[in-house]
Order: C-alpha cells, then structure tokens, then sequence
C-alpha cells in the first residue's frame, strides 16, 4: 500500500528468531531491494525538525564515517513522576551516547551506508538478536569502526512512560541491552553506580556518627560535597535538552535516579529473558534470541 508517492508501508508478519523490531527493519529493508546509498531510521514517537535528515546524513560523507546517530530527548508535559524519570534516566542515556569511546548508536534516529551495512553484515546479526541498535553497537565496536553523534538531532518526543514501575522496567530493558552486546560498558556502570549509590547512602550516617566521633565527619562532608556536585551535574545535563520539567524536580529527584540506575544495573546480571511489548525473548549469554513467546492477552 503507497502511503505516499516515494514510500511503501510494509506488513512484517510476526518475528521468530529474532526481536519484532529487527524483523520490521530487515522486511522494509528487502523491499527496498539495495537500491539506495543509505539506510536512515527513525521511531515513530520522534519530532524531528526540517532539516533532520540532512543533518543527520551529512557525516556519512566522511569515508572513514559510514554510522551517524542521534538521539531523543523527552519532553513530558503531564507532570506524572514516572515520566520525570523516565526523561532523566533518558538524558543520562545521552551523554552515554555522546561519548566518542562508546560507539553505541541510537535506532530511533541513526543513519548507515548501505555498503558498511552489508560489509559488517548487520542483517545476519539482526537476524538472531533482540535489538537494532545496541547490536549494531556491538558489530561497530569489533570492527573498530567510527560513528559519530550529531547532537543537531536530537529530536523530542512527548511519549513519556507515566508510572515508575514502567519506566523501572523500561530501563532494565535498555541496560540489558548494554549487558548483552557491550559487556565491558556494562561492567563500568555497574561499578561507578554501585559507588556513587554507596556514596548517596553512607554520607548521612558518617554525618550523623561523625558529630560524636569526629574522624568520621570528615568523610560524611566528602561525600554529601560529591553528592551536591553531582546533583548540580543533573542540571548541566537538563540544559543541554530542550522542554519538559523545570529544574528544581531534576535537582532534587537526581539521587533518586542514581539509585534506580544501581537497581536496574544489578537487575540485569542474572537476566536470561526480556519483555517487550507483550513478547517474551529468551535469550543465551551472547544475547542472541533461543525463543520468543507471545504473552496471551485476557480477553
């Protein structure tokens, strides 16, 4: 079915083998049949602005720059304490992005010439994993092969997850994702969030012990000191973003991010299996796909 003149709508069918989402792409991708000279994707829930793709394809002119990726930043404006979260563990998620090391990319706006696509063979390992981007990570890291970050794309979206269970487990999702294709990174965070949690949590009580036993205080300073540091980091952050919630809430509540951080990390370290949308993906240690298993829907 012609949506528009230059485009097609393609019907999928239900994944088997791999995430749904990879099997989506790879059906539009063999439709398009190799004609074009790059592969640009994009998630529904984005608001790109006019020149977006342009932008967002212009690196690709470097040879030596076959992947470029940006990012979202959300922008809720319900005022649900759910949808705060979710937009700051999202914006933590982007200076992970921007970071050169990380070569992580971002499928709900990412861009890869057709050539690097085929030549790393991205369609035979979406073919057996969970999820586009971090998989496409994960191919881009072994062959040591650059991508850049355009921050000129980073589109907004309203599409906040209201609850805090939700967003908890919508994280979980995105950390496991990290776990299974980008160990070393995983591996990190779960180190620097663990000390930053212990950090948070021990500073009060060295405080409170520390005024009868003075050495102690000197330690509980050090540490409510790298916490206020640390909340006013969070502020840094929020400004690089555009809408959504005022500053004060990302002061406060930033602690509390860290901690849901920590959680989710240690979450996922004996995790086998991933929900996503209603689908159950079991999965081996390296990540690729053993069964998916459709949760029945009550009627």
């Amino acid at each position: 079915m012609d949506c528009y003149p230059r485009a097609n709508y393609v019907v999928s069918g239900i994944a088997r083998n791999c995430g749904q989402k990879n099997h989506n792409l790879l059906r539009a991708i063999a439709r398009e049949g190799g004609r074009s000279e790059v592969y640009v994707f994009c998630d529904s829930d984005v608001k790109p602005d006019r020149w977006w793709l342009r932008k967002l394809i212009s690196p690709l002119a470097d040879e030596d720059t076959p992947v470029a990726t940006g990012f979202r930043w959300l922008a809720p404006s319900r005022g649900y304490l759910g949808e705060l979260l979710h937009a700051m563990l999202n914006a933590y998620l982007i200076t992970l992005i921007a970071n050169r090391n990380f070569k992580g990319v971002w499928g709900g706006s990412m861009a890869i010439r057709r050539e690097a696509f085929e030549k790393l063979g991205v369609a035979e390992r979406w073919r057996e994993t969970v999820v586009d981007d971090m998989s496409l990570s994960q191919l881009l890291v072994e062959n040591r092969v650059d991508r850049v970050y355009v921050p000129s794309c980073l589109a907004v979206s309203h599409e906040a997850i209201p609850s805090v269970r939700g967003t908890i487990d919508w994280f979980v999702r995105q950390i496991a994702y990290i776990r299974y294709y980008l160990k070393s990174f995983w591996v990190v965070a779960l180190i620097a969030h663990s000390l930053n949690l212990l950090i948070i949590l021990s500073s009060p009580i060295l405080l409170i012990v520390g005024a009868f036993y003075r050495p102690l205080l000197w330690g509980g300073l050090a540490g409510f000191s790298f916490t206020v540091l640390m909340m006013l980091n969070s502020l840094l952050i929020k400004s690089t973003g555009r809408g959504g919630w005022r500053s004060l809430p990302w002061f406060f509540f930033s602690p509390l991010v860290w901690s849901i951080g920590a959680f989710c990390l240690w979450r996922t370290t004996f995790l086998r299996s991933l929900v996503w949308r209603d689908t159950i993906y079991h999965m081996d240690k390296g990540g690729r796909v053993l069964s998916v298993v459709r949760k029945q829907k009550a009627s």
